[in-house]
């Protein structure tokens, strides 16, 4: 519990890794690479254990897809 202050990298309980951003007793909010925000227990969370740990997380960004419909002059 000690390592988690604001700002330390950390991978939560999704498996997904994000930036600490607030400390609220013993639960923490946690900002992920995707832009959303997890909140749940410290015990949840854990440091990387290098850049190889950091980058095997996964980046969910399925709320970010934008159905593109195609412009009819661009298949002429």
């Amino acid at each position: 519990m000690s390592d988690f202050v604001e700002g330390v990298v950390v991978i939560c309980g999704s498996g997904q890794a994000g930036s600490i951003v607030q400390i609220d007793g013993r639960d923490v909010w946690v900002l992920l690479r995707n832009g959303d925000v997890w909140v749940g227990s410290s015990n949840q969370c854990r440091i990387p254990q290098d850049e190889a740990d950091l980058n095997a997380c996964p980046l969910d960004v399925e709320r970010l897809e934008k159905k593109i419909v195609p412009n009819i002059r661009e298949r002429d």
